[in-house]
């Protein structure tokens, strides 16, 4: 609601009256106010002449407009009395000039000025609006302002119980996507629906990430207020949002020359300090990511060994260096995945890792055996560094071959393979070096699902001369499978290539072989596997071949039941569409989910909207889902009609939109290896995206 001043503060600053001359002001305390309640006013009286005033009557008004006045209190060093009941009617022998120095604002003495507090009571007659009115007569003929010695002030009345106005809120932007450099025009706008309005009401906006700096103007309408421009984030305090009444804020945003953030958020909201708004939509806060194009992050691995040649039995260095070679400004490598097995011809690795430069840091500070590291991020001009000190096998032969590489998020590496290689040649007499491994998909240690696909690879590597006799290996393979197939590399001969479960089998490399052979065995995970899907593989040969990580085990993952809830209609930048949330209520966490509508010519948008909700089971299989505000959509990624969810912990939830072309109806799907009811990974959204 809105106070309607019939006079408003006056503005006689600077200006110099000859005589007496009264200043009256009356301001409500309210902005508006229903039958039967309680209201107040201040009535400020000043004589800004330069002589006394005499003998002036100061009255309050009749009841006639909906106000009795019940009390009042006066401050100042000419107030008859300090209180009383009733209007107010007193007479002020003499008001003399109006001391600024001392004002009330500082001192309760100052000369020439009184305020009167009065405190009435609202009628039961709805009316439009109320009204008070106050008189300050001297007995002498005195100029006044306003004119002739008379001050009202008017407030809206309310009708009992009318509910407070729905306020609408709506984020849209000029791009879609966006470079570094651009200008990204956003507009943010405040409507307010049927009701008695929003007292007090603050609005904010702001860039979370990816804009440099914002400049922004605001255009009231409706009987609603705001600030006309400003710069950096709109913080803005609307004193009355009557209905019908709307702020159109227009946002110019600078995007970063240089972010390590892959799009551009912005995000407004509001609230009130008279307490909660209700608001479409409900969380009375609006999100616009917008997806920035970023140059590819230049990444160089090195490595070097403090030795030129081996011997067997003794001892070598590597150090290994990965590095972000951009210059301050330029893009982060995110999500950097490095790898340096140990290879065949050396029995060991102990490692350090450090971190070079000021945010660089290792996973781990030190290990043994292959590195596997995960680096979130790598600043420009920051580098990590492992130093290896590695045991040479005591049968090393011929030339080994020692290999560092990383894979990224957008990175374009030195070299372009990816990976840095050291040979170095094996000191004495060559002779053959078999050595076999196993390897499974996925790695062993990580659980697998019924219904999932399980391979093994047995390698068998010569890093020296040429076999003299056939290398066998023996693998009894596990019980708990279905589906076996068997895949032999070229010269590779085994007993069966569709064995059962159980079965030994057995594959044989011919003599004379050198560099590396591969079998790959194929199968599948039932329903009945329990506990884990362990097996090993075993080597025979006059060669003296070795056995190096011939065991695996796969433990079997607890099921998994990924569910696609809460399909509702929803807005987003002006879109209409579909607000769905991804739930894993399950007792594990579920990752790397793909969500796609189909066709992928029906979608409009399909954007998120935030990570981090929570989810739990409610009455009759309800999900209830609860998000942050402000929204966060980290560790979502999307393109086209598709996005990559790397992790859906247990008891939490991700929200998207999707909006479909006009009259196009579509399938949201969010399938999970070995969910244990599929039924409800899918639903189908009807022409306009709307449940």
């Amino acid at each position: 609601m809105r106070a309607r001043f019939l006079h408003p503060v006056n503005n006689t600053a600077g200006v110099t009256f000859p005589a007496a001359h009264l200043d009256l002001t009356l301001t409500p305390a309210q902005d508006s106010v229903t039958p039967g309640a309680s209201a107040a006013w201040t009535l400020d009286i000043r004589n800004l002449g330069s002589e006394s005033a005499h003998k002036v009557a100061i009255t309050s008004g009749a009841a006639d407009d909906g106000v009795s006045v019940l009390r009042w209190t006066c401050r100042g060093r000419e107030c008859p009395v300090s209180q009383g009941a009733g209007p107010l009617n007193q007479v002020v022998e003499i008001l003399p000039a109006y001391d600024a120095s001392a004002d009330l604002a500082r001192t309760e003495n100052a000369s020439g000025r009184l305020v009167y507090s009065l405190e009435g009571r609202i009628d039961g007659v709805p009316r439009s609006e109320v009204k008070v009115s106050a008189n300050a007569l001297p007995a002498t003929p005195t100029s006044c302002t306003p004119t002739p010695c008379q001050v009202e002030s008017a407030v809206i009345e309310t009708p009992a119980g009318t509910p407070p106005s729905t306020i609408t809120l709506t984020l849209l932007a000029d791009k879609t996507e966006a470079n570094l450099g651009d200008t990204i025009n956003y507009t943010f706008q405040v409507s307010a629906g049927a009701g008695s309005g929003v007292v007090d009401m603050q609005v904010l906006a702001f860039a979370p990430a990816g804009v440099d700096s914002t400049t922004w103007t605001c255009v009231a309408a409706g009987g609603a207020n705001c600030t006309s421009s400003g710069t950096g984030d709109v913080v803005d305090t609307v004193t009355f949002m009557p209905q019908g009444a709307s702020l159109t804020y227009s946002i110019v945003a600078a995007v970063t020359s240089a972010t390590q953030y892959p799009f551009v958020e912005y995000s407004g909201s509001v609230g009130s300090s008279m307490g909660p708004i209700t608001c479409v939509p409900a969380s009375c806060g609006v999100f616009l990511s917008i997806p920035l194009n970023l140059p590819p992050t230049s990444v160089q691995v090195t490595k070097t060994a403090n030795r030129s040649s081996l011997d067997p039995g003794g001892s070598v260095q590597y150090t290994v260096t990965i590095a972000n070679t951009g210059v301050d400004g330029d893009t982060v490598a995110q999500n950097l995945q490095i790898g340096d097995p140990i290879p065949n011809g050396l029995e060991s690795f102990a490692w350090t890792c450090t971190g070079v430069g000021f945010k660089a840091f290792c996973p781990e500070p030190s290990g043994t055996g292959p590195i596997a590291d995960s680096i979130n991020f790598l600043n420009p001009g920051e580098s990590i560094v492992y130093t290896i000190d590695a045991v040479v096998s005591a049968n090393a032969s011929g030339e080994v071959t020692n290999r560092a590489f990383f894979v990224g998020d957008n990175v374009s590496c030195t070299p372009a393979s990816c990976q840095a290689i050291s040979r170095l040649p094996v000191a004495g007499a060559a002779g053959p070096v078999v050595e076999v491994s196993k390897l499974a998909n996925p790695s062993s240690g990580i659980p697998v699902a019924p219904g999932q696909a399980i391979n093994w690879t047995l390698r068998a590597s010569n890093s020296g001369a040429a076999t003299l006799a056939p290398v066998v290996l023996a693998d009894i393979l596990p019980t708990n499978v279905e589906g076996l197939s068997v895949q032999p590399g070229a010269g590779v001969q085994c007993s069966s290539l569709a064995p059962t479960p159980g079965e030994q089998l057995v594959c044989t490399i011919p003599q004379g072989f050198s560099g590396e052979r591969l079998v790959v065995i194929s199968a599948t995970v039932p329903d009945s596997a329990i506990s884990a899907i362990s097996n090993s593989v075993s080597v025979s040969g006059e060669d003296q071949p070795t056995c190096v990580s011939c065991s695996v085990s796969n433990p079997i993952a607890l099921p998994v039941d990924v569910s696609i809830a809460n399909p509702r209609a929803f807005s987003a930048g002006g879109i209409q569409g579909t607000l769905v949330d991804i739930v894993n209520l399950s007792a594990v966490g579920a990752g790397n989910i793909t969500v796609s509508v189909n066709p992928a010519a029906s979608v409009r948008l399909l954007a998120p909207l935030s990570t981090g909700c929570t989810a739990t089971q409610g009455a009759g299989g309800s999900v209830s889902v609860s998000c942050p505000n402000p929204p966060s959509s980290q560790g979502i990624q999307c393109t086209g009609s598709s996005c990559s969810l790397a992790q859906i912990p247990s008891g939490s939830a991700v929200s998207l939109f999707v909006a479909l072309n006009t009259n196009s109806s579509a399938t949201l799907e969010a399938p999970v290896t070995g969910d244990i009811n599929p039924a409800n990974n899918s639903i189908n959204l009807t022409a306009g995206g709307t449940p």
